[in-house]
C-alpha cells in the first residue's frame, strides 16, 4: 500500500488518495459498525432526596427509568431481603474502594422482607417510572464519609425471562454520611 507521502510526491495525489480512502472505508465501515453498541432502550437517572444522612440510619436513593426506545421495555422489579435485585449496585468510599456489603449470613433477619417478590412492569415508549432504592440494605454505610453510588441494569430479557444484553448505567451521585452525634443542619 502506498503511503500518503508517495501520493503527495506524484501528480495523481488527490485522485489516488481518494481511491485508496474509498476502498479502505468500504472494507472498514462494516467492521466499525459491528463494534458499536446498540442504542440503549432506556436511561437510568439516580438522585437522592437527602444527600446527607446520619451514620446508622438508612440511605435511600431514587432511580428514574425512562424508555427512550420506540417499543415497550420491561421494568419488572425483583426484591429479595429488602434489596431490588434487578439492579447492580456500585457503592464506593470517597477513596474509590468498594464499600462493605452488609453481612446477611444466618441468622440474618429482615422484618417484612422475606423471600423474593416480583413487581411485573412494562414501560411504554417515552414513559418513565421512578422508584426508591434502599442502598443501606445491601451496603454498610455506617462509617461517616462520602459515598459514590451508581446503579446499572441489563437492557433486555431472554426467552426465559432472565436479564441479558448490555448494562445501562445511571449517573453517579454522592451521598454524605455524618457521624451519629453530628446530625445535619437545616442548611445541609
Amino acid at each position: 500500500m502506498k503511503s500518503i507521502n508517495m501520493f503527495r510526491k506524484s501528480g495523481r495525489a488527490t485522485s489516488e488518495f481518494r481511491a485508496w480512502l474509498l476502498i479502505w472505508l468500504a472494507f472498514a465501515a462494516p467492521a466499525l459498525a459491528c463494534g458499536q453498541a446498540a442504542e440503549q432502550p432506556f436511561t437510568l437517572e439516580l438522585r437522592a432526596n437527602k444527600p446527607i444522612g446520619v451514620a446508622g440510619s438508612q440511605v435511600f436513593v431514587w432511580v428514574k427509568m425512562t424508555n427512550v426506545s420506540d417499543h415497550a421495555v420491561d421494568c419488572t422489579e425483583a426484591e429479595m431481603d429488602g434489596t431490588l435485585t434487578s439492579y447492580n449496585y456500585d457503592v464506593r468510599y470517597e477513596d474509590g474502594k468498594s464499600a462493605d456489603l452488609v453481612d446477611k449470613s444466618l441468622p440474618y433477619s429482615s422484618p417484612g422482607h422475606t423471600g423474593k417478590q416480583w413487581d411485573k412492569c412494562s414501560l411504554g415508549p417515552g414513559k418513565s417510572r421512578e422508584i426508591e432504592l434502599v442502598v443501606s440494605f445491601r451496603y454498610n454505610l455506617s462509617k461517616p464519609g462520602k459515598y459514590m453510588v451508581q446503579i446499572s441494569r441489563r437492557s433486555s430479557l431472554d426467552a426465559n425471562g432472565l436479564r441479558t444484553g448490555d448494562w445501562v448505567k445511571s449517573n453517579a451521585i454522592t451521598v454524605t454520611v455524618l457521624p451519629a452525634n453530628d446530625p445535619p443542619t437545616t442548611q445541609q
